[in-house]
């Protein structure tokens, strides 16, 4: 016997009330990934909720993008299974803007990849995954400030560069750090339209330790990010299609998760 989508979602309703439990416990416990052509269905097939699905895209894809950082952490501190899933589900419930975020992120994707039955079909569609590229970049400059803004910590310059610096200060990044930071900003100024402003980050060399090396040219990626598809469009080919192209997101994704972690534990 089936059951009308309108009774299962009140049911689950109840379930949640009743078992105090959250809505997200049971559409992870509801789920046969490895289960072929069984004919249990799974909850968020059955509810089709939109946040459920760009939540797991983004822990599904996202560590790919996480994995060179990663490296160099010690493994309790990795961005990554249970650790990655806590913070995600942490911030799509604390901070506003990061819903947008994982929006984009989803349909980024969608618009960067081809399923198997779009094979053999005609598409009238005009893809454009710069379009969400942009709405990542900006969203995260949305999400540090409601953070910063929700903790009545505010900067006096209201920026992407001294929101980093006032979040980095609470993880416990060095002023050294900070000060590298601050000194190679010029690589993100696109006045003059560099022709490879993302290579000119990545060649970037400090003297500090592997962490922070990383985390700097992370930071610096994520400010030219917003001032690239605040202004520009020149660079449309090695923002999408080129190798500096995924250190740039990498950038962007290491930048939003390590300040909004809600541990705030050293970088």
């Amino acid at each position: 016997m089936a059951f009308p989508a309108k009774d299962i979602f009140v049911a689950m309703e109840w379930l949640c009330y009743l078992s105090e439990r959250s809505l997200d416990f049971y559409l992870d416990k509801w789920q046969y990934p490895h289960m072929g052509q069984a004919q249990w269905a799974e909850l968020h097939k059955v509810l089709p909720y939109e946040f459920f699905e760009y939540r797991q895209r983004f822990l599904k894809d996202a560590p790919r993008y996480l994995k060179d950082y990663n490296e160099i952490l010690p493994a309790p501190d990795r961005l990554e299974g249970e650790n990655l899933r806590n913070i995600t589900d942490h911030l799509y419930s604390a901070n506003f803007p990061f819903g947008s975020f994982l929006a984009a992120f989803c349909q980024m994707h969608k618009e960067l990849t081809f399923s198997a039955s779009d094979f053999g079909k005609m598409d009238f569609r005009e893809r454009r995954p710069v379009d969400h590229y942009s709405l990542l970049a900006i969203r995260v400059e949305g999400a540090l400030r409601f953070a910063l803004k929700e903790s009545d910590s505010l900067p006096k310059d209201e920026n992407l560069s001294e929101y980093i610096i006032q979040l980095a200060r609470r993880v416990e990044m060095s002023e050294a750090a900070i000060q590298v930071f601050r000194d190679n900003r010029r690589l993100t100024n696109l006045h003059k339209e560099p022709q490879d402003p993302i290579g000119a980050i990545k060649s970037l060399t400090t003297t500090l330790s592997a962490r922070e090396h990383y985390l700097v040219r992370a930071f610096l990626c994520c400010v030219l990010a917003r001032n690239y598809f605040a202004h520009h469009y020149y660079l449309y080919a090695k923002v999408i299609h080129s190798e500096n192209a995924g250190f740039m997101y990498s950038g962007i994704l290491v930048t939003l998760v390590t300040l909004l972690r809600p541990s705030l534990t050293r970088p």
